[in-house]
């Protein structure tokens, strides 16, 4: 174990990637994780990614600022996906390594910022050198885990190299690069979303039986994942090409007594709980851009079951009894479109909010 290095992260959205990011740790002998006002922790989509990585998140500490967290650090490290114009000095990986070996009895943070915007330039300014991975330039886009994934197997790797046993500098055991592989495979991808016209929208799903393969936990971590970086409350396994009853759902920008940390539901069912029912706006990620004006019942229960097979009852009301319904209608091969009020009150988002805005100032 590697007890002088800090892994921090600062305002991470998504907690599968707090979960990975674990596992990724644990993989390759580090064991210290900060995070910095995450914003949903502790979750149970952390802990079921960490996958038997647990110890590492029910041990990290949480501060609400970067500043507070580095107070003891000597050395301070910041991740960043693009060049930066600013003063800090950069670092190759290999020229970051190299000191991190040579600095093995200090205590040194590595940062790695949120996973849309990065680190600000405020807390680029706390760190003492700036790292950037390289990437095809086609595509930048390096999820968060796999960023802390590659950077601590470069460092375990380092440490592997300098045991009295190896004797060639180019040396990496068998046993390290199936830690790796391994760990990858846990990280989350984002996944095409299928779009209206695409015949998996339309055809019901098949219930799922088995709750221990880990392929029912990627598809879900996966899911997730996908749902935040299309900035989405609701996903079905449908919209992601997958014709299982699976559905995962958040409503993370209300009050806190309102809010819905990421919910991940197998096998749902709902019933309304009373005959009321209001008309709301919809829209939909297999929908693009296009709103319609749908009627759906005002409180339900609903039922289903979680990653590890636990049964889950609830009763919702609102939003979230709307986004509930309408994730499920997925999962029966009916789209939004088909439960319209009225067929003129559906149309492009730009166009709705103009002509409501429109109508109240009449």
């Amino acid at each position: 174990m590697s007890s002088n290095i800090n892994i921090v992260l600062v305002k991470t959205s998504h907690p599968g990637n707090i979960g990975s990011t674990a596992r990724a740790m644990k993989t390759m002998g580090l064991q210290n994780l900060k995070l910095i006002s995450p914003k949903e922790f502790p979750s149970t989509i952390a802990d079921a990614n960490a996958v038997g990585c647990v110890d590492i998140l029910k041990n990290a500490d949480i501060y609400s600022t970067l500043s507070d967290c580095l107070g003891s650090s000597k050395i301070v490290i910041g991740f960043s996906a693009r060049s930066r114009k600013c003063n800090i000095p950069s670092l190759t990986m290999d020229g970051l390594i190299k000191m991190l070996i040579s600095n093995k009895n200090k205590l040194v943070s590595i940062v790695f910022g949120n996973e849309q915007s990065g680190l600000s330039n405020e807390e680029l300014q706390l760190c003492d050198y700036l790292v950037s991975i390289p990437t095809d330039n086609a595509y930048t886009s390096l999820n968060l885990a796999s960023a802390v994934q590659i950077f601590s197997y470069e460092y375990f790797k380092s440490c592997e190299q300098k045991s009295d046993y190896v004797k060639s500098d180019n040396f990496v055991s068998h046993s390290t690069k199936l830690r790796l592989i391994k760990a990858l495979l846990n990280i989350m991808s984002i996944l095409k979303i299928a779009k209206l016209g695409h015949p998996v929208l339309l055809k019901k799903t098949s219930e799922i039986s088995d709750f221990s393969s880990d392929s029912l936990k990627k598809i879900i971590y996966d899911m997730s994942e996908t749902m935040i970086d299309y900035k989405g409350i609701g996903l079905a396994a449908p919209q992601v090409h997958l014709s299982k009853r699976i559905i995962i759902f958040r409503n993370p920008d209300v009050e806190e007594k309102e809010k819905i940390q990421i919910t991940p539901l197998i096998n749902p069912t709902f019933k309304p709980i009373s005959d009321e029912k209001e008309d709301e706006w919809e829209g939909c990620l297999s929908i693009p851009g296009m709103q319609g004006l749908v009627s759906r019942y005002k409180k339900i229960s609903y039922i289903g079951y979680d990653l590890n097979g636990k049964k889950i009852e609830a009763i919702a009301e609102g939003l979230h009894a709307r986004v509930v319904q309408h994730e499920i209608d997925h999962l029966d091969g009916i789209l939004y479109t088909s439960r319209l009020t009225d067929e003129k009150a559906f149309g492009f988002e730009k166009e709705i909010v103009e002509f409501w805005k429109n109508e109240r100032n009449r």
